[in-house]
């Protein structure tokens, strides 16, 4: 018998823009940094599925039509839970092919069977996870709320696997996409 994997689907931005997020990863304490193996701009996060779901999902995401497109990083914030920050992240700017693509994404998802994303879309890179000990977050906010970077191209896009350990998420590449609409 096969054990569920948990799984999403997302996109790894080029060795230059994480060595850009990675020199930022300072000046809170207590905060767990995303290590380089870590950064991904996230389409659509599955959860738990079995082999029978998994392949009909990929069957899904083969048959999605999209170009390359463009996309740059846009800014930095944070997201709140009951009103304490609990993640650090950088923004990505507007971009038609990435909404086109996480359109996509979510279609196929909901075509192998899963629910409809309650949340609206919002794109980001996580770059910290926080908890209750965690420092103070505003200076990292505002030295980093300029943030932008040339644009990159985003040529394909991935099914991942999420292992959690003590130590943080292992992703894994199962399979790549290739983007040629």
């Amino acid at each position: 018998m096969t054990e569920n994997q948990r799984l999403f689907v997302g996109i790894t931005p080029p060795p230059v823009i994480r060595a850009n997020l990675t020199g930022r990863m300072k000046g809170v304490t207590n905060a767990r940094w995303q290590n380089d193996a870590q950064l991904h701009l996230t389409l659509r996060f599955l959860g738990d599925m079995d082999l029978e779901a998994r392949m009909m999902l990929e069957r899904q995401l083969a048959g999605i039509k999209a170009k390359p497109f463009s996309l740059r990083l846009e800014g930095a914030g944070q997201f709140t839970h009951g009103g304490r920050p609990h993640a650090l992240f950088a923004g990505i700017g507007p971009s038609l092919g990435l909404a086109l693509l996480q359109e996509a994404t979510e279609r196929s998802a909901q075509s192998a069977g899963l629910e409809p994303e309650a949340r609206p879309y919002r794109p980001h890179i996580t770059l910290a996870r926080l908890n209750t000990s965690s420092g103070p977050t505003d200076h990292f906010i505002s030295s980093n709320g300029g943030l932008s970077s040339a644009p990159f191209r985003v040529t394909q896009f991935t099914l991942y696997e999420s292992r959690l350990t003590p130590e943080g998420s292992i992703y894994k590449p199962l399979r790549h996409f290739p983007l040629r609409g």
